[in-house]
């Protein structure tokens, strides 16, 4: 609710407010403020009538005896929490940082001495939601009025038609970015684990997902929060010919800090893993050091993210965004030779570099799945997998690799890469490619499933 209710408000807040204090008009930052915080009134308010209607007709069993205080505990937590959201991108655009670091602290405060006592006296849901929801208040009340001291506060008043359209512009872009971030963070991993994995395949990839981007945060959190800020600024006070030595310090620091997570990451991984999960998920220990990695040497990308935001070319970030989503989406599908065959299915008649690339890359994913259990098999452990299938008869949907199973597993996926390979070059402009490269990911899928069926049924 808070994420869909401030949809792009906060950070296009931030970047306007910064860039007109920049170029010495307190009155115009208080306008942009004053028209963003009515779209985020208004949005809000809109969300939360929205969400006490569907609860109320939902009727959550556990809030069913007290629907009435679910939804009017969680319509005050998302209501000040909001504005708080609000208030603070007015504090960091203005670069009043102290004010920014006071709500949070005090709100942290609020929040763990209410929920102590809470758990003293009486540790029930509605409590422990009803300190959160002071703690939001909290929060809300001790910015405004750091923001009121500070002659900080929205004031409304006119701005040319120009500077409002390009402030609109950069609030929808700015929501749009966000949602595909949204959709490209775990949504599509999840959504394939859900099919043909465990709710724990599903907690544990979650867990790992969170370290990772928990690594990257302890060490960046000022940074992040100062440099869209400090770059605005620079841009209103000299139209942005200041910004080369902060853009030049920032990617320093960032390659800095990127670095260290990658090697800290790559080495602190297999500990983390066997403290967090136990010496059964060991094989995790290799996908989690690559993550940890990947994020480190990609960190340094906040600081093209926030040049491009200041310079008017967010829709440039959308659409990385988005290619970011689609590669994400087919690497995911890769990962089911199934799920890539009905992606190649639907790719039109004349796609054929596109359905080559996703069937090679289909099958190579297959490829290093099994060459990624290698060690285990080479053991001599036998991976299994299964889950009910028909419970009264006895039947289960199980698969099973051992050393034989590895072996023709492999080089299913292998003969599927160099078919792919060939036929790239062998087809004919004319021939229907998506349509054979369909059929060759469905016989791969058939072929996998035939030497790793664990029964005579599934096979």
């Amino acid at each position: 609710l808070l994420f869909f209710g401030n949809h792009g408000t906060t950070l296009t807040t931030i970047r306007f407010t910064a860039e007109a204090s920049g170029e010495g008009d307190p009155a115009k930052a208080r306008a942009y403020a004053s028209l963003l915080g009515r779209v985020q009134a208004v949005s809000v308010l809109l969300l939360t009538v929205g969400f006490a209607a569907l609860a109320w007709w939902i009727r959550p069993e556990y809030w069913r005896d007290s629907i009435w205080v679910f939804i009017g505990l969680v319509a005050l937590a998302v209501l000040t929490k909001s504005r708080y959201s609000f208030l603070h991108g007015i504090a960091l655009g203005a670069q009043r940082y102290g004010y920014a670091a006071a709500a949070p602290v005090t709100s942290a405060v609020v929040y763990l001495v209410a929920a102590l006592a809470v758990r003293e006296q009486a540790p029930t849901t509605t409590n422990f939601l009803i300190a959160y929801g002071l703690s939001c208040v909290a929060s809300y009340v001790l910015i405004a009025v750091l923001l009121r001291r500070g002659d900080l506060q929205p004031r409304a008043a006119a701005l040319p038609d120009d500077q409002r359209q390009r402030v609109m512009k950069n609030m929808w872009l700015t929501a749009a970015l966000a949602i595909l971030a949204v959709a490209t963070t775990r949504t599509i991993e999840t959504f394939v684990l859900s099919g043909v994995g465990s709710a724990a395949d599903i907690g544990f990839f979650a867990i790992s997902v969170t370290i990772t981007k928990g690594a990257v945060d302890i060490l960046t959190a000022g940074l992040q929060s100062t440099l869209l800020p400090v770059m605005a600024h620079a841009k209103g006070r000299s139209e942005g010919r200041d910004m080369s030595p902060i853009v030049n310090t920032a990617v320093r620091y960032y390659w800095f800090i990127g670095l260290l997570v990658a090697g800290a990451g790559a080495f602190a991984a297999r500990p983390l893993v066997l403290l967090v999960y136990g010496q059964p998920y060991e094989p995790a220990v290799l996908p989690v050091q690559l993550a940890l990695v990947g994020a480190g040497l990609s960190l340094v990308s906040a600081v093209i993210g926030a040049f491009l935001t200041t310079q008017d070319r967010q829709d440039d970030r959308v659409r990385a965004a988005a290619w970011t989503l689609l590669i994400n989406a087919v690497l995911a599908a890769a990962l089911v030779p199934w799920l890539g065959a009905a992606l190649v299915a639907g790719l039109r008649r004349d796609a054929r570099r596109a359905a080559a690339w996703i069937a090679g890359a289909t099958a190579l994913a297959a490829t290093a799945l099994v060459l990624a259990a290698a060690p285990e098999v080479f053991a001599g452990t036998v991976l299994r997998w299964s889950v009910p299938w028909v419970p009264s008869l006895g039947l289960s949907l199980g698969f099973r690799m051992d050393g034989l199973a590895w072996m023709f597993a492999l080089l299913v996926g292998a003969i599927g890469a160099l078919v792919v390979l060939y036929a790239a070059w062998y087809l004919d402009a004319r021939d229907p490619a998506p349509r054979f490269y369909a059929f060759l990911l469905l016989f791969t899928g058939a072929m996998l499933g035939l030497v790793l069926a664990d029964n005579l049924v599934l096979l």
